[in-house]
């Protein structure tokens, strides 16, 4: 039995819907926790990043879905949001230098955000025939 690795379009793409989908769920449900006092860490937290995971995790679970049906805009929702983590990320990175203030914790997990969104743009737009 021959196991084939090309995998159609749709297949990627839907794949990349879900990742974006359970990324999202997940910054909505862990830090919407955090922000209500019904979980605590062990660490050290910074409210405006939650805030910003809270949000930037509904626009997730949007661009999730806008991949799933395959709008027009959803690759550019993707490019946004894989812009953001990574801008965000730069600011944790140079915090994380200069101040206690942030936790390692912080900065792996925007770094996974960052690298999961940046994968999701790239199977999609290769998905669109956009990369060779």
């Amino acid at each position: 039995m021959r196991i084939s690795t090309d995998q159609s379009p749709r297949t990627m793409t839907r794949a990349a819907a879900i990742a974006g989908l359970l990324v999202g769920l997940l910054s909505v449900f862990s830090g919407s926790a955090v922000l209500l006092g019904i979980k605590h860490p062990g660490y050290t937290t910074l409210d405006w990043l939650l805030i910003y995971n809270v949000s930037m995790g509904v626009v997730s679970i949007v661009a999730g879905v806008a991949i799933w049906s395959a709008r027009s805009w959803a690759v550019r929702l993707a490019n946004c949001i894989a812009a953001a983590h990574f801008v965000v990320l730069l600011i944790l990175v140079a915090m994380y230098a200069v101040t206690t203030a942030v936790a390692l914790q912080s900065v792996g997990a925007m770094t996974f955000r960052s690298a999961i969104w940046v994968a999701i743009v790239l199977i999609v737009r290769k998905a669109r025939g956009e990369l060779e």
